[in-house]
């Protein structure tokens, strides 16, 4: 199974699954009732930083299967917003 992840011209390699993310794992598909096969994590230093607007649109990603998000840390807010439509936000 190739489970590179491609996006904005990068290419990333997975790395194994270690015991803690395994664990964060078999929890999170307890809870929602779906199989996992791959984590992307963002790590950022300090409440201050953030992730700017992006899709997941790339071409690699199966539009069909379910997305499970986690945050750890400072708290954000996540925007979610459809192409043509308002955004709507939901502090999580």
């Amino acid at each position: 199974m190739n489970l590179e992840y491609k996006y904005s011209g990068h290419c990333e390699l997975p790395l194994p699954w270690n015991r803690t993310m395994l664990k964060i794992k078999s929890t999170v598909e307890k809870k929602t009732g779906f199989e996992y096969n791959f984590v992307l994590l963002n790590f950022n230093e300090s409440g201050h930083v953030k992730n700017g607007a992006h899709k997941d649109d790339e071409p690699s990603l199966d539009q069909s299967v379910v997305i499970a998000t986690l945050s750890f840390g400072a708290c954000r807010d996540m925007i979610f917003s459809k192409k043509g439509c308002k955004s709507v936000l939901q502090a999580l």
